[in-house]
């Protein structure tokens, strides 16, 4: 959604909906898929009707103060040095733009795919799609994320190919 305070709007709204809708459900066995695609659609239908850009997200994507400090400011022995976690945030920064940026059908299949690791068969039943169009899908969505991270940071790429050299 873009923040956490139109996410959690659309949470409560998905919330109502699987409420005033469980008694519908036919087969218990699609429960987990048909909250779900509750949820795509709600946040489909959300951003539709206020015609957002992605682009226009400003600040933190995930809605969270950028100056926060932890309650802990005990020293950590294995904690990175100050160049390595600014690049890491710099490097956070560039994906959350990226992100923010794609459009939001190409968000969900790859939140499905690569962030809550769902297979391809369950991709499907939950976007009620072709297992061909979900891999389709899921390849033009990895496609156009890489392009615009590209566009975007364009540096990035040499630097996670190095951090994964050393460690």
């Amino acid at each position: 959604m873009g923040n956490r305070q139109d996410a959690d709007d659309q949470a409560q709204e998905v919330f109502l909906k699987i409420f005033r809708g469980i008694m519908e459900l036919d087969n218990p066995h699609t429960l987990t898929s048909w909250i779900y695609r509750i949820t795509v659609n709600t946040c489909l239908d959300a951003l539709r009707k206020e015609k957002r850009n992605p682009a226009r997200a400003v600040g933190n994507p995930r809605g969270e103060a950028a100056d926060e400090e932890s309650a802990d400011d005990i020293p950590d022995t294995q904690s990175p040095t100050p160049e390595e976690a600014v690049a890491r945030e710099e490097m956070i920064l560039c994906l959350e733009e990226t992100w923010v940026q794609l459009e939001p059908t190409n968000r969900v299949v790859l939140a499905l795919r690569e962030i809550e690791e769902r297979s391809y068969e369950e991709i499907a039943k939950i976007l009620e799609l072709g297992l061909s169009a979900v891999k389709m899908r899921i390849h033009r969505a990895r496609l156009l994320f890489k392009q615009l991270l590209d566009q975007i940071c364009p540096d990035l790429y040499e630097q996670v190919s190095a951090n994964l050299k050393r460690n």
